[in-house]
């Protein structure tokens, strides 16, 4: 068994998790490609949601330090990697994988054998999916180990800080646990990564007393009306939404979210209309550039 593989089984064998066998993970929806239009990287700290389709994909630069949360689905490695390259990215301090499912570490393998990649955090959700053992194999193979997220944690970058929310415990739904994260730039801008998290996960946050405020929010599970409460929405306080969604048979985004973020008279951005978003964050606030 791979060296990872045993750590992981070590690491969790208080509540008898073990990795065994391969299952083949449907692709979710149908999958736009990121564009390798190169958007202007000079300013301190930006944050990208690359067009991925039905799935995630964030890139943040802050200032020399660069930040991926998540990688869309199985067909999207080859195009983030390109992505990366035409935009001078020749490495990836922190890559994050937010929970297991296909459409959030589907390129994970891909980029993580085609990329300078320092750090890997992930969960300890695991899945017996063909796809997530393939992201253990390219770690494996690249010889670089794992980081459990836990919450509270913080990491200093190069301007500014990610901070890991949660999850803050163990979950049996794979969406649920999705890891949270904060990055809090040098201008005191602030963004929210939210993954697939249900509404349940979002009231634990909110009853822990756990500081969600930001100014940039990641819409939760693609705009699904399982996620997204009035409350979380309200306590997250954000200027700014991006939905990162693309076709689909769920019906992402649904209309009560949308309608939510009218009524809270957040501006709302969605890459499958936009392409890849780009978030400015500079002394004079936060400014939004798109593809389309």
């Amino acid at each position: 068994m791979k060296k990872y593989k045993k750590l992981l089984v070590a690491l969790l064998s208080i509540i008898a998790i073990t990795i065994a066998g391969y299952q083949i993970t449907p692709s979710l929806g149908q999958i736009t490609e990121p564009s390798n239009t190169v958007i202007s990287t000079d300013e301190e700290s930006s944050v990208y949601y690359l067009d991925v389709g039905q799935g995630n994909c964030i890139v943040i630069k802050s200032g020399n330090d660069v930040v991926m949360y998540d990688t869309g689905d199985n067909n999207s490695g080859e195009t983030i990697v390109d992505w990366l390259n035409a935009n001078g990215i020749e490495s990836i301090d922190y890559l994050v994988g937010s929970h297991p499912d296909a459409d959030h570490i589907g390129g994970m393998d891909t980029v993580i054998l085609n990329t300078d990649v320092k750090n890997i955090y992930l969960t300890d959700h695991i899945s017996t999916t063909k796809t997530y053992n393939d992201v253990l194999d390219a770690i494996d193979e690249k010889n670089l180990e794992i980081t459990l997220v836990e919450p509270n944690k913080t990491i200093d970058l190069d301007n500014g800080t990610i901070t890991f929310l949660a999850p803050l415990h163990e979950y049996d739904e794979s969406n649920d646990s999705s890891v949270v994260m904060l990055y809090e730039d040098g201008y005191h801008h602030k963004f929210i990564f939210t993954g697939d998290i249900s509404s349940g996960v979002e009231n634990e946050l909110l009853d822990n007393n756990i500081n969600v405020q930001a100014d940039v929010y990641l819409v939760a599970h693609h705009g699904s009306k399982s996620s997204n409460s009035t409350n979380f929405l309200k306590a997250v306080n954000p200027s700014i939404a991006i939905i990162s969604v693309g076709e689909n048979s769920y019906g992402h985004p649904t209309t009560e979210v949308i309608n939510r973020l009218n009524e809270l008279n957040i501006e709302t951005y969605r890459t499958d209309e936009k392409g890849t978003i780009k978030v400015i964050s500079d002394e004079n606030g936060l400014t939004v550039e798109t593809e389309k």
